[in-house]
């Protein structure tokens, strides 16, 4: 993950190919959604979409094979947030809107606010305000009942975008 928190593309797509190469040599594959999802964050954060997807295409059929909900609701997590990117608000909100669910039958808190924050996303890219307000009071919930700074943030971070979308004078407030 080093190439990943110090934003070095380069680094971090070579840590990836590197971890990936080891789980094929040894035979274990049961951190490949992860090192797979940081290719994706990687190429996303970049806008490179073209190798975002070949990262989805392998993370679709690993996923599948592993079963596991976190990693089924990352993968629709990510997937809404490739799609934002594209700038299809319908599918957008699909994918979100799935990995929020999954998160929810499964009961994982953290996935289950990354998931709202992601739909809050793109229900405000598609003008439903009402919607993503709900989403952010879901996730600002989970965030005060962690006591996650990181979720705080986020959910002012989402607040903030949502009303300087509406013009909202006060969307500057909850960047403070």
């Amino acid at each position: 993950h080093h190439g990943f928190m110090c934003a070095d593309d380069s680094l971090g797509a070579e840590a990836v190919a590197d971890g990936l190469a080891v789980a094929e040599r040894s035979g274990v594959h049961v951190l490949d959604p992860s090192l797979i999802a940081d290719g994706i964050y990687l190429s996303l954060g970049h806008g490179d979409l073209p190798r975002a997807d070949g990262y989805f295409a392998r993370m679709a059929g690993i996923v599948t094979h592993i079963g596991r909900p976190g990693d089924h609701a990352h993968f629709h997590a990510l997937a809404g947030w490739r799609a934002l990117l594209a700038g299809d608000t319908a599918r957008a909100h699909e994918e979100a809107r799935t990995a929020v669910e999954i998160a929810v039958e499964a009961g994982m808190r953290f996935p289950e606010a990354l998931s709202r924050y992601g739909l809050a996303l793109a229900l405000c890219a598609r003008g439903e305000h009402a919607a993503a307000a709900r989403e952010l009071d879901g996730l600002g919930r989970i965030a005060s009942e962690s006591g996650s700074a990181f979720l705080e943030y986020m959910h002012g971070l989402g607040r903030a975008l949502s009303a300087l979308d509406r013009r909202e004078p006060d969307g500057i407030e909850w960047l403070r």
